[in-house]
């Protein structure tokens, strides 16, 4: 299940929603991901990762970015790349469903819960801003209701408020 923001400038009355994390058809997007990075379609790092490190893991969690050159704001997958623990096994999944409404038996993932307990942090992804190219900044969960905002139509600083769950 998902975290669901909304950035809202009080000024000129500009509005944007951010659904965060994950939703209920995780098991199909990070399946499709994991082809899109293996075929380069991602960047030659990540695919340069998986070339190399075939147990390899991402985080195709939502995340929003933010450009720190223009302020772009964007959704986009975090990307993260892991590589398995070497001291901890992980359990076989065996054939159980994802969820009930879409139970997707039978597609290889990995869970967010699954990189925190059973895979170490290998690299960032090295997400760059759609518009202007420059570095931006990931925000998470963990950070977003903190971070202020530049609104894009006035300039008036925003922030984020929790707004539910989604999916």
């Amino acid at each position: 299940m998902g975290t669901y923001y909304q950035i809202h400038c009080e000024k000129c009355g500009y509005k944007m929603d951010v659904g965060l994390d994950i939703g209920m058809a995780f098991p199909m997007v990070y399946r499709y991901t994991i082809e899109e990075a293996r075929s380069g379609e991602l960047g030659e790092e990540i695919q340069k990762f998986f070339a190399e490190n075939p147990n390899g893991a991402i985080d195709v969690s939502r995340v929003l970015s933010v450009c720190q050159k223009c302020d772009h704001i964007e959704l986009v997958k975090d990307l993260t790349m892991y590589l398995p623990n070497t001291d901890v096994s992980m359990p076989e999944k065996g054939n159980s469903a994802w969820s009930v409404a879409f139970p997707f038996k039978g597609v290889s993932y990995v869970a967010p819960c699954d990189l925190k307990e059973y895979y170490k942090r290998y690299s960032n992804y090295p997400h760059k801003c759609k518009k202007c190219s420059g570095n931006v900044k990931i925000l998470t969960k963990e950070n977003i209701e903190k971070y202020t905002f530049k609104c894009p139509k006035c300039g008036n600083p925003m922030h984020a408020e929790w707004a539910g769950v989604w999916d």
